[in-house]
């Protein structure tokens, strides 16, 4: 079924980051833009931040209410009661401020919260439930237990599946249930040239450097390659004193530390990447990996490991390359460190420009809501 074009449909966003633009954040913007042509927004935040004022200099409609997630711990029966009421009270200050706006659609915008259900009954409208979270492999427990939040999901008018790995962890939705990789870019991002020199470092690049994502095996592979002594690894991200401690340890062991630096969240990886030997991606639990896309887009060899999302994007020695241990690993970064692999870098750029922009991905999103409304 194709989309309505004369009709703009009002979708009430809900977002649950709010102190950094990262991630399922980054994702939602995008898709927001993607569409907005066609959709009247409003995004749901639960505090200012700088979420808030991203939406806000983009001119999209927010609106700051505290709500619920499903795994936040609930010390006495006080505060469960509490909390049990606050996505109601949430919902109802939302239809107050929308002062009789009509919203066609709820679209909560990841697995983590439950208040889109209160929303979409309180407020009259449809219910598009994006999963974007493995929980089991993640180690969220759900404070209402797996069975309730999994039947909360069912009643959904429909389900979007970040990726085809995450639509294989909820198997028990098949009926209204689509897998759409997210809108990274609004339009074909210029490519590397494939002549370009790269620089001597690699990256490894998270909002939040730990354990989950990987750090150690990212530097436990890049001490063992045997590279030149002028080649880095950059991680990048914010990573507690005591982590760092621990992966300089690691790199210590083979007399590696001073080539271990560490830098600052930045909104500006792009020039980064274009000039990176290559990105290291060590996470097994990544849904899709948006910063995949963007090292595969900016002509950065990327090197992730099996699982999940990684092997849904890379197409192993065509537009990346697939690893499982620390010594395969640091062969990939061995060899890619020898000889810059400018045709699976083509390969992987084209795509990005095929699968993961604008014009893309704006005509399947507007059919899911067309089919839902």
């Amino acid at each position: 079924m194709s989309h309505d074009w004369n009709k703009k449909w009002t979708v009430l966003y809900v977002c649950t980051d709010w102190d950094i633009v990262e991630g399922s954040g980054a994702s939602l913007i995008d898709m927001i833009q993607s569409a907005r042509g066609n959709i009247e927004p409003i995004v749901l935040v639960r505090h200012e931040g700088a979420v808030s004022r991203r939406l806000a200099q983009q001119g999209i409609q927010t609106i700051v209410v505290p709500f619920f997630y499903i795994w936040e711990k609930l010390p006495s029966l006080k505060t469960f009661l509490r909390y049990l009421f606050l996505n109601e009270r949430c919902a109802r200050k939302i239809k107050k401020k929308l002062g009789g706006k009509h919203v066609d659609i709820v679209h909560t915008n990841t697995t983590v919260t439950t208040v889109g259900v209160v929303l979409s009954r309180i407020l009259g409208a449809k219910h598009v439930w994006h999963l974007r979270e493995d929980l089991q492999r993640i180690n969220i427990a759900p404070y209402m237990g797996m069975k309730r939040l999994k039947r909360a999901i069912s009643r959904a008018d429909a389900r979007i599946a970040v990726s085809a790995a995450i639509h294989e962890a909820w198997p028990q939705y098949s009926d209204n249930t689509f897998v759409l990789p997210d809108c990274v870019f609004q339009s074909a991002p210029t490519q590397t040239p494939l002549n370009a020199t790269r620089q001597h470092y690699f990256l490894f690049l998270s909002i939040h450097i730990n354990y989950i994502k990987g750090a150690d095996l990212a530097v436990e592979s890049f001490c063992q390659a045997q590279i030149d002594d002028d080649y880095k690894l950059l991680m990048v991200g914010n990573c507690t004193t005591e982590y760092k401690q621990h992966l300089l340890s690691i790199a210590s062991q083979y007399n590696k530390a001073n080539r271990i630096d560490f830098l600052s969240p930045t909104d500006s990886v792009e020039s980064l990447f274009r000039n990176a030997s290559g990105l290291l991606q060590c996470s097994a639990n990544e849904s899709l990996g948006r910063v995949s896309i963007e090292a595969m887009a900016y002509g950065c060899p990327l090197i992730a490991r099996l699982g999940m999302g990684n092997s849904q994007i890379v197409e192993d020695g065509r537009t990346g390359f697939l690893f499982d241990t620390a010594n395969q690993c640091a062969r990939i970064i061995e060899s890619v460190a020898k000889h810059y692999p400018s045709n699976v870098c083509d390969n992987a750029y084209h795509q990005v420009c095929q699968q993961y922009v604008a014009d893309v991905f704006s005509p399947k999103l507007l059919n899911i809501y067309n089919q839902v409304m």
